[in-house]
């Protein structure tokens, strides 16, 4: 194997250095000819006057007159041109035989194939790319009250699916290029930050229900310059990039002189939407609720109408503030940024303070040698209760079933005067919301630092080296404490403190060499060749106690019943080594052709399949260069792409099944080591073969851009979880049994136009994208596909089915008498009754059971995209970005606790519609009390339509004048989830509740996302 890897590596090496020498070999200078031209303004067609139009090959320049006429000496006519006006887009063109041409540029807020964007490689012309890649530049993701960059991205980038975990501010969100790839591993793209690879996916556990620390709040949205998205052709980045990798640049590109930049915004968040759920007099109708507690001496305690939902929400405060200082001269320069954010949740009491800080910069050691040092530091704080399926300490669930005859506080019994403390759980047995959000302490801490340095020496304007030497560290420490007063005792447990500390290392080094040369015939090249080494700690403990002696009391080691805590931890490592090669060939900008190289090894595999090998190679054909479209003035740009790649992912703690594994156990006073599992010494990395087909259209002036792809991935050595025999020991083994497919389509176009002082715009991105399993190895021959139970559901994945459909019973109606009911043996094992939910009976045996089950739902979108427009006029502009998502399905869980009927607690106002037999054609199946037959069970009754168009961000902006006192000023508003179009009943379709691929569309009943608007300034002096 490392033979053939030998062989490989010479072979490329040996393929370069030919290109190299073939390429020195064809340089010579041709005579002098001149051309003409015009240059015109995009949007408009006026001509522009000050163009600097300059011949690349030999340095000399003109000057476009009044007219937007000029003329120039250029080496022949298959020389490149730059032009380049302050303000507008710099162009390269290659004359492609032309004597005379119309040049366009388009002013820098505005898209343009000629932009540049950072790839970990270097800058790249976004026209001249051969793979699927989109930029994204920061007044793409400006103005909004976002607290992370992700949340920024939402519908901007086709096949790039982002999907905000909850209302909580400061939480991650779920991100995903181009569907699922892995049962097990990581789904989420590869994150780089100037340079460093920035894992974030660990941050999945903690001791608070539904809520992750984010990472990502390294960044601020501020001091973003670029973002580029590679959905393939990341093969050097090997088994780290299966899932694609996304490039984050905070580099200002300014000149050296001082600047200075101050921004800041205010603003409320309002209370979110609410559910219609029974009001006092409804409840004790629904249930006759007063016969539960008529006998009681205290009815006081029950005369009330209470609405719970006003209870806990409650309108917050969202303010910002940055600072950013840029400076310096030849020698050094230097940028420093500041910002502090402090938002307000849905819920009383809850919300997210962040610090950020960050200092980099460049000094020039000499002509050939430069330092780049760069910081950051981020210090988080959240304030959050639990956010899970336990219902006993959800304040979402809790807020809907407390029947509203009840009150927050409780109160005196001889004056009925409310008390300073609250109210207990009283004969409903559910837990009081004010309680939850009061006295439920949840609170998470996150302190992380990333750095690095990177030195840069340059052998010559053709070929230079740089290492880039990187830590990063994250400290997280998160805290909760469930009250026992006015909540629900779980079994032996009445009160609970618990801690739970995190803590993330990395060490990273990243060299390469590169060359890159062009000649005056139009050959391009560019090599690089280098290698990257990761080292990754991944250390977190949880401890729980139970029952301390009261709720003053909320410290570990305050409880009293030792037996039932609990300690758990984990201490895991990654060692990544990679070498790489990269190639860059292009003629005449029509033929451009790219090849990547990777070998690789990493430590979460055993020797026997440590290393791999991963190519590429992209190719593209620039059609609108060509003679015979030379004339054609409708398109300004037209080139067709393709592509193949494989990477891998490594990003996955199941593969520490690959070797013995151990654990501790203790026996008295004896320690002892434990197998834990049953190994598989043939694991191999799950791997990822794409192949992609694209196209690139400019239409006249750029006012009208599409790209589109085509895909198609296939996933091999996908790892499945086997069941084995009792007899083994373990009933858990992990295999490559399984591959899986990704295809789709992805589009995004824009469009500009002028109307004499009016500027509008608009844009869209559509992508639809399937993730198919194509096979199932099983070592069980009666297995047929993978059934995943989940609090409340079950997830099914099978063959030629998508990914983790929802697995459960369809329904056909209700049962309208007992004649019709008895027929049928219900899937509690008891006959059914008048009222009670028609179950389909699949095999139609008359008996409902696990035969009976089937695929239900699918929370996998169909399409998904965005849409963006904006008008502008004189200095004024208003902005409006919509996000979409079509055909997938929800498990509302909210629902499935608030209409199951089976208890005493307060239910949603749908209820009232339930059947009785004096309500024979009720829409809702009968009250019955612990539902002996299984109305509640998880069926298509729970499951909704997902699908939902929203108003993400809709923004106001003036730009006042510049003065001496400042060279730019702008104020704005922006409204944001202002409305939502759906046909889901639930508080909210967009939520994900954690970043696993076995929690996808379930509603568990996490803060909800609420309206607010911000009002904001930018100061530049």
């Amino acid at each position: 194997m490392i033979n053939k890897i030998k062989i490989r590596i010479q072979v490329t090496f040996i393929v370069l250095f030919a290109m190299i020498v073939g390429l020195e070999s064809g340089y010579a200078q041709s005579s002098g000819v001149s051309v003409n031209g015009v240059v015109v303004e995009s949007a408009t067609g006026n001509p522009l006057k000050q163009v600097t139009i300059s011949a690349t090959a030999t340095g000399k320049t003109a000057d476009s007159n009044e007219k937007g006429e000029f003329s120039l000496e250029v080496p022949n006519y298959q020389s490149e041109i730059t032009v380049y006006l302050p303000g507008y887009v710099k162009r390269q063109i290659f004359l492609n035989g032309r004597e005379s041409l119309t040049i366009t540029l388009v002013a820098n807020q505005y898209k343009s194939f000629d932009k540049t964007y950072n790839k970990p490689l270097g800058k790249v012309i976004l026209k001249d790319e051969t793979y699927a890649v989109s930029a994204i530049s920061a007044e793409d993701i400006d103005l909004s009250r976002a607290t992370s960059f992700d949340q920024t991205l939402q519908g901007l980038v086709p096949g790039l699916q982002i999907i905000e975990q909850s209302g909580m501010p400061g939480q991650k969100t779920y991100m995903n290029i181009r569907g699922i790839r892995s049962l097990v591993g990581r789904n989420e793209p590869l994150l780089i930050i100037d340079g460093m690879i920035q894992d974030y996916n660990y941050a999945n556990q903690g001791s608070i229900e539904g809520f992750t620390l984010n990472p990502l709040d390294i960044i601020d949205v501020e001091d973003i310059a670029d973002i580029s998205i590679l959905k393939v052709g990341d093969s050097y980045f090997g088994s780290a990039s299966s899932n694609g990798v996304i490039y984050l640049n905070t580099e200002q590109k300014v000149n050296a002189s001082t600047l200075i930049k101050i921004s800041g915004y205010a603003g409320v968040n309002f209370t979110p939407k609410k559910l219609n759920v029974l009001n006092a007099n409804q409840f004790n109708n629904y249930i006759n609720a007063k016969s539960i507690y008529q006998d009681e001496e205290n009815q006081y305690v029950y005369q009330n109408d209470t609405d719970w939902q006003n209870e806990i929400y409650k309108p917050g405060i969202l303010q910002k503030y940055h600072i950013f200082l840029k400076g310096g001269d030849d020698i050094a320069t230097y940028n420093i940024s500041a910002g502090f954010l402090n938002q307000d949740g849905a819920y009383a009491e809850t919300g997210y303070s962040r610090f950020n800080l960050r200092v980099n910069g460049k000094v020039n050691i000499s002509d050939k040698f430069s330092v780049t040092p760069n910081v950051k530091l981020s210090l988080a704080d959240s304030y959050t209760p639990n956010q899970g399926p336990t219902v006993q300490w959800n304040p979402t669930i809790a807020a809907l079933l407390k029947p509203a005859i009840m009150a927050p506080n409780a109160k005196d019994e001889a004056n009925g005067e409310t008390l300073p403390y609250l109210e207990k759980v009283v004969v409903f047995g559910v837990s009081n919301p004010s309680s939850l959000i009061q006295n439920s302490i949840g609170s998470n801490r996150n302190y992380q630092f990333l750095s690095s340095i990177t030195a840069q020496y340059k052998f010559s304007e053709h070929l230079n080296v740089s290492t880039l030497l990187g830590i990063n560290f994250n400290n997280a420490r998160e805290s909760l404490f469930i009250p026992s007063s006015g909540v629900v005792q779980i079994d032996s447990i009445a009160n609970m403190p618990s801690a739970f500390v995190y803590e993330f290392r990395s060490t990273q080094n990243h060299t390469t060499i590169s060359y890159n040369n062009k000649n005056t015939d139009g050959e391009s090249i560019n090599l690089q060749a280098g290698f990257r080494y990761l080292s990754n700690t991944y250390k977190n403990n949880l401890v729980t106690d139970a029952n301390t002696a009261s709720d003053d009391f909320k410290n570990l080691g305050d409880g009293t019943d030792t037996y039932l805590r609990q300690v758990s931890g984990d201490n895991r490592n990654l060692v990544w080594l990679s070498y790489f090669a990269n190639g860059n060939y292009s003629i005449k900008n029509k033929y451009f052709f790219n090849a990547n190289l990777s070998v690789d090894a990493s430590s979460v595999l055993n020797d026997k399949n440590r290393y791999n090998v991963f190519p590429s190679i992209g190719a593209a054909w620039r059609l609108s260069s060509e003679e015979f479209m030379a004339d054609n003035s409708n398109i300004e740009d037209l080139k067709l792409r393709a592509s193949a790649s494989m990477s891998g992912n490594m990003y996955s703690s199941v593969y520490d099944y690959s070797k013995l594994y151990y654990t501790e156990v203790r026996i008295n006073s004896i320690g002892n080591l434990t197998r834990l599992s049953i190994p598989n010494e043939d694991l191999e990395l799950e791997k990822t073969t794409t192949i992609n087909l694209g196209m690139d259209l400019s239409g006249k002036r750029q006012l009208f851009n599409l790209h589109a792809d085509l895909f198609y991935g296939l996933t091999k050595n996908l790892i499945i979880q086997q069941e084995l025999p009792v007899v083994y020991g373990f009933t858990t083994y992990f295999d490559n049994g399984g591959s899986l497919s990704n295809m789709g389509v992805e589009i995004a176009a824009d469009y500009r136009r002028k109307f004499n002082k009016v500027t509008l715009t608009i844009g869209a991105t559509a992508t639809s994208a399937l993730s198919l399993v194509n096979s199932l190895d099983f070592i069980d021959n009666d297995m047929k596909s993978i059934v995943t139970s989940v609090i409340g559901a079950d997830y099914i994945t099978s063959v030629g089915k998508s990914v983790n459909a929802f697995y459960g019973y369809k329904t056909n109606g209700i049962f309208g008498s007992d004649d019709e009911a008895k027929q049928y043996t219900g899937p509690e094992g008891l006959k059914m009754e008048a009222g009670d939910i028609k179950f389909v009976d699949v095999d139609g045996n008359k008996i409902i059971d696990d035969k009976d089950k089937s695929i239900i739902g699918d929370p996998n979108p169909f399409l998904f995209g965005g849409i963006i427009g904006a008008v502008s006029f004189n200095r004024w502009e208003i902005k409006a970005r919509l996000n979409y998502n079509l055909g997938n399905d929800i498990f509302n869980y909210v629902r499935y606790q608030a209409e199951s009927m089976d208890d005493y607690s307060s239910q949603l106002a749908s209820v009232t519609d339930h059947w009785s037999n004096d309500n024979s054609n009720g829409q809702l199946p009968r009250v019955s009390y612990g539902d002996p037959t299984g109305n509640k069970l998880f069926s298509d009754r729970w499951i909704e339509d997902g699908s939902y168009l929203k108003l993400k961000n809709l923004t106001v902006s003036y730009d006042l004048p510049s003065s001496g006192l400042y060279s730019g000023i702008k104020l704005y508003l922006t409204v944001s989830d202002l409305l939502t179009v759906t046909k889901y009943s639930g508080y909210d379709p967009e939520f994900y509740y954690m970043n696993n691929p076995f929690m996808m569309g379930i509603d568990y009943g996490k803060m909800p996302k609420s309206p607010s608007f911000i009002i904001g300034v930018k100061l530049d002096l």
